[in-house]
């Protein structure tokens, strides 16, 4: 998906590959939507997820869990003990 962005960037947001101006707002908006909603998530190798608060995991195949991070194992509620949450991403609930 970023690499779709980018390549709208570069080749513009314009009427002559849009052909309306709803189509080419729509789409401007929903890259938007999707930067911004990316910028929420943290890797769980970035930053440690807080303890006792419920919040969205999402698995590196893109499952998203609503869970706790369990600090004595380092990995959320919804993994195995015996899994890594290395990749996992995690963001607090609003």
């Amino acid at each position: 998906m970023i690499e779709d962005i980018k390549n709208r960037l570069e080749v513009g947001y314009t009427l002559s590959v849009y052909g309306t101006r709803e189509v080419l707002h729509e789409q401007m908006e929903n890259d938007i939507k999707y930067l911004l909603e990316l910028q929420d998530w943290k890797y769980v190798s970035e930053q440690t997820p807080p303890n006792s608060v419920e919040l969205l995991a999402k698995s590196p195949s893109g499952c998203v869990h609503l869970c706790n991070w369990r600090e004595a194992y380092s990995i959320f509620t919804v993994q195995a003990k015996s899994e890594s949450s290395y990749d996992w991403q995690w963001k607090l609930i609003n």
